[in-house]
């Protein structure tokens, strides 16, 4: 733990007395493009935030571990989807492999005037998804408890796209780009419960209900 707790905190001193000014001297526009042709949002520009999303955990109870002062740019998009809220037919909804997706373009401007295009990998807006079924009587607990459609002994879930979160880099030009963790490329989101993804999803939990009352 000792050594894990100088890691960070070493990464702690870096942030507090340089990336984070050099993060509040830049800004951030960001423009939405969805896959299928039918348009997008923005360009808009991204406010700085200085709300801390996540708390840290540590058996000892944060002991010899550094505090700091979180700072982020954020903004919400409202993006329409393809398929209409009105339908009673669950085919309708396509799975994760077939769903429309959307790419983020971000364009930065670091203070001292450089330019940086930064553009994400494409996110699946929605679909739905086969879960493991909570027992016993699944397919009433399928619509009941986990909001899905019981169909072939499988219940189907509808999941929405509700957040992305990605983490940028400075390099000493004052360029932005990505910052991965680990091997893979698309790993440069902000939890690492996820992974390291960007995407984060969350279950409709009218869907059922709605395919229900519509059947």
């Amino acid at each position: 733990r000792e050594l894990r707790v100088t890691e960070y905190d070493d990464s702690i001193h870096r942030w507090q007395d340089a990336d984070r000014a050099g993060l509040a001297g830049s800004h951030f526009n960001v423009a939405a493009e969805l896959s299928s042709g039918s348009g997008g949002s923005g360009p808009a520009e991204m406010e700085l935030s200085s709300v801390q999303d996540w708390q840290l955990h540590d058996i000892e109870g944060g002991k010899g571990i550094e505090g700091y002062e979180a700072l982020k740019f954020r903004v919400a998009f409202a993006l329409p989807l393809n398929v209409s809220n009105s339908t009673s037919a669950w085919q309708d909804y396509p799975m994760q492999d077939e769903a429309a997706t959307v790419t983020f373009a971000l364009s930065a401007r670091s203070a001292n005037g450089t330019v940086s295009q930064l553009t994400t990998s494409a996110f699946p807006l929605l679909f739905q998804e086969v879960v493991h079924a909570q027992t016993p009587a699944p397919d009433h607990k399928c619509q009941s408890q986990q909001h899905g459609v019981w169909h072939l002994n499988r219940c189907h879930v509808l999941k929405r796209l509700s957040s992305i979160c990605v983490q940028a880099a400075q390099d000493a030009s004052g360029r932005w780009q990505l910052h991965t963790r680990g091997a893979s490329q698309g790993a440069y989101g902000c939890d690492p419960k996820l992974h390291w993804a960007p995407a984060a999803y969350a279950v409709d939990t009218c869907w059922g209900r709605r395919l229900a009352a519509g059947s």
